[in-house]
């Protein structure tokens, strides 16, 4: 019974909003609301006041609609002129701050209850009229029920807002206010302030978990994306990628660790997984700019942009030096790296995967000369056969002879 009362509380003092996801949805949903409200009232307002501007031709329309409240029907028709042009005006700040939600929060609520009360003064200046020539209250009734249960407003606010409205309709129609009115819109009250908290909670309820679920689908996909041995990023994150390297300078580079399945029977497989996660540091160290990423094994790609070939040198040495430096004070065993690469423009996915492939094919080379621990380079040649088989074959550009790159 506790939790109950006290759930049933927190309806009606406690904020719900507590993230930009929340306040930004509540903000785009309200304004929606307040634009539909706005369109509705500029509408009948505009048909109103077409029907007053005829009242030269039926001057019985003034004393249909004013009765003997002692309205001049001068002050009806300016009534309606102000309100479609106020619906005018809040249809376009709407309109605006929906493209921009990323506004103080409070500049929004701001707004709404700015609208809540000009459409309060609205609808209890016409009710009250129509009150006192004897019909029922049903503009005042309408916007009550669209601002403060469609629209999503704090439900304090809500209730303050919707109980001064009320005491202000009480206030203009006088002797018209009966007590079965009085209990009629009392209830109404109860009602609206009720469902509005309601439908408040449970929206902000249902935002915020969307938003959770929103978060874990997130990190999810940036989980796949990463190996979760090493850290860095994986094949799947390669293909996501593709798009990113298309129209620039790249170098790919496939690098494998020279006899590492020797290593891994030698020390276990618990070493062989710490040298792994140490050499992928080194390596994400080593090429800070680029796209460090885990091949298969104990491969590694990386692909850099915006580098020169003697940069890129230089961060292999620095690779190097570290790889044995590190291993060596571990295991007393020097860890050597093979490598190969080929540099040229990416000009689609399809250049990237054969750079890839053709950087494997330097890979090969390097590691089929006795003593590895080299590099082997070329430039990427579109269309190039690369074959797994025999020393990769590379065009030169300038006199369009066959070499080889070997350190």
């Amino acid at each position: 019974m506790g939790d109950h009362l006290r759930w049933l509380l927190n309806l009606f003092i406690k904020p719900h909003v507590n993230s930009r996801y929340v306040s930004d949805h509540l903000d785009r949903s309200n304004l929606n609301m307040m634009i539909v409200l706005c369109a509705i009232t500029g509408l009948a307002n505009t048909v109103l006041l077409l029907v007053y501007l005829l009242g030269g031709i039926r001057p019985q329309l003034d004393t249909q609609f004013i009765g003997n409240s002692g309205v001049p029907g001068v002050w009806y028709r300016v009534i309606c002129l102000l309100m479609i042009v106020w619906c005018a005006v809040l249809v376009y700040i709407g309109m605006e701050r929906r493209q921009n939600l990323h506004q103080n929060h409070l500049e929004i609520q701001e707004l709404m209850i700015a609208n809540a009360m000009i459409f309060t003064i609205y609808s209890v200046f016409i009710s009250a009229i129509d009150m006192i020539n004897g019909n029922d209250a049903l503009v005042f009734v309408f916007v009550e029920f669209w601002l403060y249960a469609i629209i999503s407003m704090h439900p304090l606010t809500a209730e303050i807002c919707s109980g001064i409205s009320f005491i202000a309709l009480r206030m203009f129609a006088g002797s018209a206010y009966s007590f079965r009115d009085f209990a009629e819109l009392l209830i109404l009250w109860i009602a609206i302030v009720v469902s509005g908290a309601i439908s408040y909670a449970l929206r902000s309820d249902q935002l915020a978990m969307r938003e959770q679920y929103r978060t874990m689908n997130r990190q999810l996909k940036k989980d796949s994306l990463i190996d979760a041995l090493t850290g860095l990023r994986n094949r799947r994150a390669l293909r996501s990628d593709y798009e990113a390297y298309n129209g620039k300078e790249l170098i790919v580079m496939m690098a494998d660790i020279d006899n590492f399945k020797s290593y891994n029977d030698k020390f276990g497989h618990q070493a062989g997984d710490s040298a792994l996660k140490m050499i992928s540091e080194i390596m994400d160290q080593s090429f800070a700019k680029a796209g460090c990423y885990r091949y298969g094994g104990d491969e590694f790609l990386i692909v850099a942009d915006g580098v020169t070939q003697d940069q890129f040198e230089t961060a292999m040495a620095s690779m190097r030096t570290k790889l044995a430096d590190s291993l060596n004070v571990q295991h007393r065993e020097p860890f050597t790296c093979s490598t190969g690469y080929v540099y040229g423009v990416c000009k689609s996915n399809e250049d990237l995967r054969e750079m890839i492939h053709q950087a494997d094919g330097q890979l090969y080379e390097s590691k089929s000369v006795p003593g590895k621990n080299r590099s082997s380079c070329s430039p990427y040649v579109r269309g190039l056969d690369v074959s797994m088989t025999s020393a990769v074959p590379v065009i030169d550009d300038d006199d369009n002879t066959m070499e080889h790159h070997l350190w």
